[in-house]
């Protein structure tokens, strides 16, 4: 190869975004309209690849965000003092954190996927569920009673928010905060 044609990979707006070097063993015909169409094309396919090389790479770089960015979301909600559900439209648990897995004696596992009505005192269940349903729109009271795995009621206060998904629809999110020391300061001032 004797002949290098360098090439100026440009998009209008933007100026240069690279050369390309194209070497030949003899002079290319660049007075040519054809050899001129095909050089043409040829850079056009160089701009073209740069954009997709340059657009995967910010994709990467957008994934390793959003995971970093999920991390420390999830780091924040697990290190949390108080207990979190996130619920989908059914009332299906969708995520706890460990402090609400500490409280109840639950697993993750035990708990994924089921209604969230299994860590509530049965009396009420059926109300709160179908109330927490379809991002909670019926009426639910502020205090409740959680029930562990062991059987022990513990006095909570829930506050709720929902939050719109993808697919149209709603999850909501569950903040209940143990009351036990409140009841027992409470009881104590009544005697």
């Amino acid at each position: 190869l004797s002949h290098a044609h360098i090439l100026p990979l440009t998009r209008e707006g933007e100026g240069l975004l690279g050369v390309l070097m194209l070497a030949t063993a003899t002079p290319y015909p660049t007075y040519d309209p054809r050899a001129g169409s095909i050089l043409q094309t040829i850079t056009q396919q160089a701009v073209e690849t740069l954009d997709h090389v340059r657009l995967m790479r910010d994709l990467a770089q957008r994934e390793v965000e959003m995971r970093t960015e999920q991390a420390f979301r999830k780091m924040v909600m697990d290190s949390m003092g108080d207990s979190m559900i996130i619920i989908d439209d059914e009332a299906q648990i969708i995520y706890m954190n460990n402090r609400l897995l500490a409280v109840t004696g639950y697993t993750r596992r035990e708990l994924q996927g089921v209604s969230v009505g299994v860590i509530f005192i049965p009396e009420g269940r059926p109300r709160l569920v179908e109330n927490l349903k379809h991002g909670g729109r019926g009426t639910v009271h502020f205090i409740q009673n959680m029930l562990t795995k062991g059987g022990r009621v513990i006095p909570v206060q829930l506050a709720r928010s929902t939050a719109p998904v993808a697919n149209g629809g709603v999850n909501t999110i569950l903040v209940l905060t143990d009351l036990t020391e409140q009841k027992a300061r409470e009881t104590a001032l009544e005697r």
